[in-house]
């Protein structure tokens, strides 16, 4: 019996106007099914139950084809719609970069207190494939690693920034509870620069001034 994960829909067949393609059986053995679910195809595909059996529904055509035996003739139909897609539109990302990609996602699930099952939504996965075909999915495990990837990139830049610092630092903490009834702590770090403007705390990657149109403290 084959298993899939990842979310299913159900199709209604009452009409009969499915359109299924056989599918070559995979040369793996033991080793399908980690094949199937880490396939490529499924960048493109989502899986459907129809009648009890497993089919994939192409994001470009959504045309249906039987998904029970492995992905060869899968493959050829999504590099045949992948060809017709590109030829139809104007590519206007050519110079896309797959890494910075899982990079702004990371920082969209952190900015919107987002799950990290987010990225394994049907809807955000068809979505990506639809407006980015070089786009990789990504698992939640891939997601956390790019988020601990951001936080070691902002904590080094906080350190090189306090060894420039020549005054003193004030730090302050504030307590605070999420929706999901858990407890943080914020620190906040206060410092004058050498122009005598206050800076308080670091929102993305710059500084911001405390003081109102940021004038200098000795205007004050």
């Amino acid at each position: 019996m084959t298993s899939f994960e990842g979310s299913q829909v159900n199709v209604s067949t009452g009409n009969g106007n499915i359109e299924v393609e056989d599918v070559e059986p995979s040369s793996a053995s033991g080793g399908s099914k980690r094949k199937r679910q880490t396939s490529f195809v499924w960048n493109y595909m989502i899986r459907v139950d129809v009648n009890g059996v497993m089919m994939a529904k192409c994001n470009f055509c959504e045309k249906l084809l039987n998904a029970t035996k492995g992905t060869s003739s899968l493959r050829k139909h999504v590099l045949k719609c992948l060809d017709d897609h590109q030829e139809a539109t104007n590519p206007t990302n050519t110079s896309f970069d797959p890494n910075v990609g899982k990079s702004k996602v990371a920082k969209m699930i952190i900015m919107h207190e987002l799950p990290l099952r987010f990225v394994e939504y049907t809807g955000f996965r068809e979505m990506m494939g639809y407006c980015q075909s070089r786009f990789d999915s990504m698992s939640r495990n891939t997601l956390k690693s790019e988020i601990f990837k951001l936080y070691n990139m902002k904590r080094d830049k906080i350190l090189k920034l306090l060894d420039s610092i020549d005054s003193k630092v004030a730090i302050t903490t504030d307590m605070w509870t999420s929706s999901t009834k858990m407890g943080y702590m914020v620190v906040t770090m206060h410092f004058i620069d050498k122009s005598w403007v206050l800076h308080s705390g670091i929102q993305e990657d710059e500084l911001y001034a405390t003081i109102d149109d940021e004038e200098p403290l000795t205007s004050v």
